[in-house]
């Protein structure tokens, strides 16, 4: 499996060097930097919320809201609000080298908005420790309702029960 989001991906094939550990070719990172300037449309060299968009859908990721700030708030690193080329090359760069099933496991757990013992979600860049983390019927209410789903916290509950069997 390749890091990626939960509606696509890229990765590299099968039998090709791994690009982060080697890092992009040269018309690999030509065809990055032709990405970036098309979507960098006033030219400031950062790409913005409002360009993200429309460049993930170009990549052919049909991503929510959500998702889109997921991925833009890891994509910069600096913090600054805006996408510059260096970061979105060491993210492509990340989700295309291989990753264990621990971790891909770990990242959808993410996803549903855990909780730890404490009842606190951990940060995307925190660790995340599995073993003493639960998905609750409230963060999954939430997560589904981002989703469109108009669903309570007690059928939240309920699925939850029937999934774990208690």
């Amino acid at each position: 499996a390749c890091r990626g989001g939960g509606s696509g991906g890229g990765g590299a094939a099968a039998g090709h060097r791994s690009l982060a550990t080697e890092g992009f070719t040269p018309e690999q990172l030509a065809e990055v930097y032709d990405l970036f300037t098309m979507f960098d449309r006033n030219s400031d060299g950062r790409i913005g919320r409002n360009e993200f968009g429309p460049m993930m859908k170009t990549l052919g990721l049909n991503l929510t809201d959500r998702e889109l700030n997921m991925f833009f708030d890891r994509m910069d690193d600096s913090g600054d609000g805006f996408i510059e080329f260096h970061e979105l090359t060491e993210f492509l760069q990340h989700i295309a080298r291989p990753i264990s099933l621990e971790e891909e496991l770990t990242e959808a757990f993410r996803f549903f908005g855990p909780t730890v013992g404490n009842g606190t979600t951990p940060s995307m860049d925190s660790d995340l420790d599995i073993r003493r983390a639960m998905i609750t019927k409230k963060s999954l209410a939430k997560m589904l309702a981002d989703k469109g789903e108009d669903i309570t916290e007690a059928e939240c509950g309920d699925m939850i029960a029937a999934a774990t069997g208690g």
